[in-house]
C-alpha cells in the first residue's frame, strides 16, 4: 500500500504530500466503514486518500473502486458507511447492496461449458476458459491439435522436408 502511495504521488510530482497523505487514510477507512487493510480494499482506501489530499477537498473525485466498496460490491464492511461521503459520491440508498454480492451474480457455468464443448476435456478446461477465454481457446486448440513433428531429416528426403517446412511457414 505504501508504495503504492509513494509511487502515487511521485507521478504528481508531490511527493511532499506523503505524510499529510498518511493522516488522511484513517480518515477514509472510517468514513468507508472500516474496511480491512488487506488488498485490494487497502489500495482502495490508500488511492482516495492521496485523490484527497491532491485535489485539496475530500472526495471531490472518487474512483470507480471507492464507490464500488461504498456500494458494498467487496462485501459488507466492519462499520458504518458515512451516509454524507455515500451521497457526494452520487450513490443513493437504492443502491446499496445488502446482501452476498456474489447473489447478484447469474450463474454461468453451464453458459460456459456449452461454449467451449468442442475445446474442453474437463470441467479445468471449463473453468480456464470462463476465466481467460482468449489465451484458454488458443491452449486447448493447440493441445487438441498438435502440429505434427518435423521429420526426420536424411540425405533421401531433404527435399522432401524442404517441401513440409516451406508449406508449414505458409499457414
Amino acid at each position: 500500500m505504501l508504495s503504492n502511495l509513494l509511487s502515487q504521488l511521485k507521478q504528481a510530482n508531490a511527493e511532499d504530500k506523503y505524510y499529510d497523505v498518511l493522516k488522511e487514510i484513517p480518515e477514509v477507512r472510517k468514513d468507508f466503514g472500516y474496511p480491512p487493510l488487506v488488498t485490494p480494499t487497502s489500495q482502495i482506501v490508500g488511492t482516495q486518500a492521496v485523490l484527497n489530499v491532491l485535489s485539496g477537498e475530500r472526495y471531490k473525485m472518487v474512483t470507480k473502486e471507492s464507490k464500488g466498496l461504498l456500494k458494498g460490491e467487496y462485501g459488507k464492511v466492519p462499520g458504518e458507511v458515512n451516509v454524507e461521503v455515500r451521497q457526494k459520491a452520487g450513490i443513493s440508498e437504492d443502491e446499496v447492496i445488502t446482501c452476498r454480492p456474489a447473489d447478484l451474480i447469474a450463474p454461468e457455468l453451464e453458459k460456459y461449458k456449452e461454449e467451449a464443448k468442442d475445446l474442453a476435456k474437463s470441467e479445468e478446461d471449463v473453468l480456464s476458459y470462463a476465466l481467460f477465454p482468449q489465451v484458454a481457446t488458443k491452449f486447448l486448440e493447440e493441445r487438441n491439435n498438435p502440429k505434427p513433428a518435423e521429420p526426420e531429416k536424411t540425405e533421401s528426403n531433404e527435399d522432401e522436408v524442404r517441401v513440409l517446412y516451406v508449406q508449414d511457414l505458409s499457414k
